[in-house]
């Protein structure tokens, strides 16, 4: 059997950070093994990773939103990115 003959699958993971980073996982869905997985909301997620994750989101918008300060906000952000 060539590879062309096998069905790949993968493991897809994803992170909802609420600006939209789901979406390149979505293209991919097809070769998804047993769904997406979302780094951040799977079912059994032990408490601290959730927060971890809660805390990681929260830090990246109060970046985001400090990019529109002028002069500065740019460097603060490139400095994130």
């Amino acid at each position: 059997m060539t590879t062309s003959d096998k069905k790949i699958k993968v493991w897809l993971v994803t992170v909802d950070m609420g600006y939209g980073h789901q979406r390149a996982s979505y293209p991919l869905k097809h070769l998804a093994y047993q769904g997406v997985i979302n780094a951040n909301t799977y079912k059994g997620i032990i408490k601290q990773d959730k927060e971890a994750w809660l805390n990681q989101r929260k830090a990246y918008e109060a970046i985001s939103r400090f990019k529109r300060v002028p002069v500065i906000g740019d460097m603060v952000f490139g400095l994130m990115d």
